[in-house]
C-alpha cells in the first residue's frame, strides 16, 4: 500500500510552486511519473511519456464546449486557462499542425 505521506504533490496554484516549479517536477519524475492531480487530470512528466502521449491520436486536449461541460472538480482549471494566452499545446489538429 502506498503511504499517502510519501507521494509527491502537485498544486499549480501554490505560490511556491509558481517560483520555483522544478523541484516539484523533479520530484514527480522520479517518485510519480504519471501523477494523478486532484481534480483527476493526470499530470506526464518524463519525456518519454509525454512524447508517447502526444503522439497518442486517441488523446485529444479538446476545450469543452461551454462551461455546462465542464466538470465541477475541472472548473478552478478551465477558469485559469480561459485567462491565459492559448498555447500550442492546448491544441488538437488541424491547429496544431498549423502552428507547428
Amino acid at each position: 500500500m502506498t503511504d499517502v505521506r510519501t507521494v509527491p504533490s502537485w498544486n499549480p496554484f501554490d505560490p511556491e510552486f509558481l517560483v520555483d516549479p522544478y523541484p516539484t517536477y523533479a520530484r514527480l519524475r522520479d517518485e510519480d511519473p504519471v501523477h494523478r492531480t486532484p481534480i483527476g487530470t493526470l499530470l506526464v512528466s518524463r519525456y518519454e511519456d509525454v512524447h508517447r502521449v502526444l503522439r497518442d491520436t486517441e488523446t485529444s486536449v479538446r476545450q469543452f464546449e461551454t462551461n455546462a461541460e465542464v466538470p465541477e472538480h475541472m472548473r478552478p482549471l478551465q477558469v485559469l486557462r480561459a485567462q491565459r494566452e492559448p498555447s500550442i499545446l492546448g491544441l488538437d489538429p488541424p491547429d496544431h499542425t498549423r502552428l507547428r
